[in-house]
């Protein structure tokens, strides 16, 4: 079950982070936007913002924000068009990075900027780790009741459910961790002719259970990700100059 409250508040804090690397009046594209909440935050904060998605979003009932549909191939706007290049949680759905990569770079103006926010080794380790609380905790606000006067209910729930999925396109539940490293995109990254200008935890402790969304504020879980690490990195990447002819 989406905690969409809780979501909220954590891509708030992960924009605010990213922000102060986007040069101020930049043209930005978001990329996987959803509902839109950050693309309305960063039209909120003067930038002026396009924002795509995929038909199948799961966030079109909560959609604040205009965001055009696409193939998910293809970006529908002209080459050497905006200045700056924003996604959230999104890049480790994208099965051929090959060709996003290269979409993003003929979007991107020469010498533009890609902004990554990306789940990390630690959220998938976390997030693994906890499962067994996470399906406990789906069958107890699913049928409370049920729960109460059977407790057996959540032992089979358990029992049909006792590993993880995989949350991204490559790869299964361990090796996630490993693609969702800095090792593994560094690679990716320079691989596809972009150069790193930042990588670093965005600083905040969650995992993909939304467990204690609603009782560990924001400030607790800065604290937690220095011990148990942060749930996303943010990388940020410089494109490319076009070749002259």
């Amino acid at each position: 079950m989406i905690n969409f409250s809780f979501l909220q508040e954590i891509r708030k804090f992960e924009l605010q982070r990213a922000i102060a690397h986007i040069p101020p009046g930049s043209h930005v594209l978001e990329l996987g936007a959803g509902a839109g909440w950050q693309s309305k935050w960063l039209a909120e904060a003067g930038f002026t913002v396009s924002a795509i998605d995929l038909a199948n979003t799961d966030y079109l009932s909560q959609q604040e924000f205009p965001v055009v549909v696409y193939d998910g191939i293809h970006i529908p706007f002209p080459d050497s068009h905006f200045d700056f290049v924003f996604s959230s949680n999104v890049m480790e759905h994208v099965l051929d990075l090959t060709t996003m990569h290269a979409e993003i770079c003929r979007v991107l103006k020469p010498g533009g900027v890609a902004l990554h926010i990306l789940p990390s080794t630690a959220w998938r380790f976390w997030t693994s780790l906890t499962h067994p609380l996470g399906v406990f905790r789906q069958q107890y606000l699913f049928s409370r009741s049920a729960f109460l006067k059977q407790p057996l209910a959540v032992l089979r729930a358990l029992l049909s459910d006792p590993f993880p999925a995989r949350h991204g396109e490559r790869g299964n539940t361990t090796t996630e961790l490993y693609f969702f490293s800095p090792l593994f995109w560094h690679r990716n990254f320079q691989r596809n002719g972009f150069s790193i200008l930042l990588s670093q935890p965005v600083g905040l402790f969650y995992t993909g259970h939304f467990l204690k969304s609603s009782t560990w504020p924001i400030a607790f879980r800065q604290k937690l990700a220095r011990i148990m690490g942060s749930a996303c990195r943010l990388y940020v990447l410089k494109n490319p100059p076009t070749p002259k002819p």
